[in-house]
């Protein structure tokens, strides 16, 4: 049996908590990045194969170009780039495009709730609090003060777990 199930389970509750917390700071500290990293490089040594190896540290590779491109178009935050690349690094290179599409629809969700949060404060006054800075409006003070952020840390998480799922269900049998 291999040992990437084994590695890997530590994952899900720690994208669980960066989930969490970037939902309530918008933030992603590094030391969950680093520890993502940790378990990819865990994963990747205990493989053994360098072939392997070396096609997942290309793809990583590839996706923090890709990532440091939009963040530098400010598409995306920082901490948000460093989790795509940690993601990246721990599903593999197989995995990449499963986790891409997996995040890019999950924040896909996450941005129409965002827009429809947005429209019904604007519109109606009415703010469900998921991502608006003011959760109750006064006179004196706008409903919407500052600006409205997407939490894309959980589209990640989410993006992660649903590309490690077949490495989980291997741990379960």
């Amino acid at each position: 049996m291999s040992a990437a199930p084994f590695i890997t389970a530590p994952a899900a509750p720690l994208l669980a908590l960066i989930a969490f917390v970037d939902f309530r700071q918008r933030r992603i500290p590094n030391a969950f990045v680093l520890a993502l990293i940790g378990l990819a490089a865990a994963r990747i040594g205990f493989g053994g194969d360098l072939q392997n190896a070396i096609r997942d540290l290309g793809s990583a590779a590839l996706v923090f170009v890709g990532v440091v491109l939009l963040w530098r178009s400010n598409w995306l935050g920082g901490g948000d780039a460093k989790f795509i690349f940690a993601g990246a690094l721990l599903v593999g290179a197989k995995a990449v495009p499963t986790f891409l599409l997996a995040t890019c629809l999950c924040g896909g969700v996450l941005g129409l709730v965002a827009i429809t949060d947005y429209l019904l404060a604007s519109k109606l006054g009415v703010l469900a609090g998921m991502f608006g800075r003011t959760p109750k409006a006064t006179q004196s003070t706008p409903l919407l003060k500052g600006p409205v952020t997407v939490p894309y840390g959980i589209a990640i998480s989410f993006g992660c777990l649903w590309a490690l799922l077949p490495i989980f269900t291997t741990l379960a049998r």
